[in-house]
């Protein structure tokens, strides 16, 4: 008398290959957005420097706070991930950086 294991419908390869290089694309974007960003304002320190009217040493300071904070947020939606789920975190992450994005975009000092 063996008992028989009982399995849940999975389904085709094919649709998890699919939804699998959908999830690879999206986490890609996200990350090639992170690096380009800080990219961007190392390249543009100069420009940062006149326009915002303050020192190269400030401007580097607020550059190196904000790569702090991102690799912070990124340890801690690691857990809260695995807390609400992957996709729950992931979409409550990218709100708050589209709104610190946002509000430092409007910003017109760096202090």
């Amino acid at each position: 008398m063996g008992f028989s294991r009982v399995t849940e419908p999975q389904a085709p390869a094919s649709e998890n290959n699919a939804r699998a290089y959908a999830v690879l694309a999206v986490l890609s974007a996200a990350m090639f957005v992170y690096v380009i960003d800080t990219t961007l304002m190392n390249v543009s320190i100069s420009a940062l420097v006149e326009d915002l009217g303050t020192t190269v040493g400030a401007v580097q300071g607020a550059i190196t706070l904000y790569t702090l904070t991102m690799a912070a947020f990124m340890l801690t939606g690691g857990k809260l991930g695995d807390i609400w789920g992957s996709k729950r975190a992931f979409r409550i992450g990218l709100i708050i950086y589209a709104l610190g994005t946002t509000i430092t975009a409007f910003a017109q000092t760096l202090g």
